[in-house]
């Protein structure tokens, strides 16, 4: 599924402004819009699903309030036909923060993201009523991503943005640690990634984001604690090109 954002991330024409909430579920084949109402319009939040108790969990982000920027604070579940407000404290205020279900531990794990200054370093666990933490998380970032490995049980963390230079380190949730791993060749320092776990071979995915100069298209798996590169596609210069 998907929720909310905003139509350009680069550009300079006026879209660029619109934050959308609206709610939406590919099934395979096509994409429809669900006609349920839910959290005001925002980009930049944290969503993930729960595979335990069913339902999609979504944190943060940020919306226009008398022409300012305001990081929120609020969660939100989704089951399937209805949005529900489930809270309104825990971790402080962020966009660009991370979210994956841990199965092992039974809970919704956020990492990162920022409150309007330098990145964030902690980690909160949601369980379906309250937010636990501060926790260690793997260090100050904004936008890295962030999965869970079901096949070895832990949660990968890789990448985003330290407030000075994207980054290209891998942690690993191990019992309560993030664990720096030397993955061989990995993927360059960016940050706007998409990673997930492809539970039909049983690895991890990640694909493109950007580095601040260039928008990036290649395609990497994380198996057996080694990053390799499955496809690979020329960068291109991020320009302010309206897309």
């Amino acid at each position: 599924m998907l929720f909310g954002g905003n139509r350009v991330l680069f550009g300079p024409e006026p879209g660029r402004d619109v934050l959308l909430g609206d709610t939406w579920e590919w099934d395979g084949t096509g994409w429809k819009q669900s006609p349920a109402s839910g959290p005001p319009a925002r980009t930049e939040a944290a969503a993930c699903f729960d595979d335990r108790r069913g339902r999609v969990v979504l944190f943060g982000g940020w919306r226009w309030t008398d022409g300012k920027r305001q990081r929120l604070g609020d969660t939100w579940e989704y089951d399937g036909q209805r949005w529900e407000r489930a809270s309104d404290s825990g971790p402080e205020r962020r966009s660009g923060a991370a979210l994956a279900f841990d199965p092992r531990r039974g809970a919704t794990v956020l990492v990162g993201g920022s409150a309007g200054k330098a990145p964030l370093a902690d980690a909160w666990e949601w369980r379906g009523s309250t937010w636990e933490g501060p926790f260690d998380g793997p260090g100050a970032r904004f936008n890295p991503a962030l999965c869970s490995d079901a096949r070895r049980g832990e949660l990968v963390c890789f990448g985003g943005w330290n407030g000075s230079v994207r980054l290209a380190d891998t942690r690993v949730h191990r019992g309560d640690r993030w664990e720096p791993i030397a993955a061989g060749a990995e993927p360059s320092p960016r940050n706007h990634t998409a990673m997930t776990f492809d539970e039909g071979r049983g690895r991890v995915l990640l694909y493109g984001g950007h580095d601040g100069e260039r928008v990036l298209g290649d395609l990497w798996s994380f198996e057996d604690v080694q990053w390799k590169r499955l496809e690979h596609t020329e960068p291109l210069r991020r320009i302010d090109n309206g897309h």
